[in-house]
């Protein structure tokens, strides 16, 4: 049991005091700390397997590019600081500085369509 004439070091050094075993404070915390890290270790390694990742042609889709070169209906786009060869969607021509969306990728030609 819990000893009332402990002085107040004492108090403070020991968190718990069961049937003989004595645990201090210090430890207590310490236990805890690797309770909680390890808690959210696991938290985050549960969420990285939900997050859909995407790598690939598959990662083209979608984004948003710069034309380099007219498309007439074929050019040059910038994306992500690379250049591509893109077509144009619908064979218009898509004036250089203009921004397109990348439709997907036919062999290693971008299809696009210009962003309104």
């Amino acid at each position: 049991m819990f000893d009332l004439s402990m002085n107040i070091d004492n108090f403070w050094k020991t968190a718990l005091i069961t049937q003989g075993y004595k645990i201090d404070l210090i430890e207590t915390l310490v236990i805890a700390l690797i309770i909680v890290f390890a808690g959210l270790m696991i938290m985050k390694a549960i969420e990285s397997q939900r997050v859909k990742k995407v790598t690939g042609k598959e990662s083209m889709t979608g984004k948003i590019a710069t034309v380099v070169n007219d498309l007439d209906p074929t050019g040059w786009i910038s994306v992500e600081g690379v250049r591509w060869k893109a077509k144009s969607s619908d064979g218009n021509k898509i004036s250089e500085g203009e921004n397109v969306r990348i439709l997907r990728l036919d062999g290693l030609i971008l299809l696009v369509e210009r962003v309104r």
